[in-house]
């Protein structure tokens, strides 16, 4: 069921990436419709896993797996060079610690590079088919949604709010500014409720620098669980979210 006809934007929150245990972490569950579940290719293991399982079942949380390059060295962020098979079969791997979820996100540079090369796109979109998810997390537009669409899947448009973005001087396509660059992160909870309420309200963000607005119609929005102001974040967001109305059944 697409969120799309949902009478509000549902909130993700990427968790399990700091062990099993972590405070943080574990009070995000809480305030999200939906947790990006690490399955061990970027971060996480069968124990994070089954502890935040666990917490998102206490609290009607809808989870979805997130797969990831198997690169924990750097934290999935760095693309490499793989071949497809190589990918899949890490992916593969990563699916077994986490086989239930139909709902997926690609994490760091997996989901980037997913949302730009086109064969990369197709080739994940029919994995994803094959392996049982029946929706999609993503930027849209972008390779990625347009080839899930093109297996029946169901894509949820995606906004971040505690990142900037901007157009890139080579594609001119609407992005996140690389993380490499110091603007790259809204810092303080009213930047980040700003551009959230613009999302929320508008469907449209202000590009860095210069504050051109882009149109952004969106079905969810993320925060990364690694923000400073993750949890005072998602504890605003979620009340400003439930004024709008219930979010869907995950079903």
């Amino acid at each position: 069921m697409s969120v799309a006809h949902a009478d509000r934007l549902r909130l993700n929150v990427d968790t399990g990436e700091r062990g099993a245990a972590h405070a943080v972490d574990h009070a995000l569950v809480a305030h999200a419709d939906i947790v990006n579940l690490a399955c061990g290719g970027h971060a996480g293991d069968t124990e994070s896993v089954a502890v935040f399982r666990s917490l998102a079942a206490q609290h009607g949380t809808l989870v979805s797996a997130h797969l990831s390059y198997p690169d924990r060295e750097h934290f999935g962020r760095r693309a490499m060079k793989l071949s497809f098979d190589d990918l899949a079969r890490s992916l593969d791997e990563q699916r077994k610690v986490l086989p239930e979820p139909t709902a997926v996100k690609l994490h760091g540079a997996l989901y980037h590079a997913a949302d730009r090369d086109p064969g990369l796109a197709r080739s994940l979109a029919a994995w994803l088919r094959q392996a049982g998810f029946a929706t999609v997390i993503t930027p849209v537009p972008g390779e990625l949604a347009e080839a899930a669409r093109a297996q029946g899947l169901t894509v949820w448009a995606e906004a971040f709010v505690e990142r900037r973005y901007h157009r890139s001087a080579e594609s001119g396509r609407i992005e996140l500014m690389p993380r490499t660059h110091p603007a790259a992160c809204l810092s303080t909870l009213p930047e980040a409720l700003t551009q959230a309420e613009s999302l929320i309200v508008d469907r449209r963000v202000a590009l860095f620098p210069t504050d051109e607005w882009c149109d952004l119609a969106v079905d969810t929005l993320c925060i990364h669980s690694d923000s400073p102001i993750a949890l005072e974040l998602a504890v605003a967001l979620a009340e400003r979210l439930r004024r709008e109305g219930p979010a869907e059944s995950s079903s």
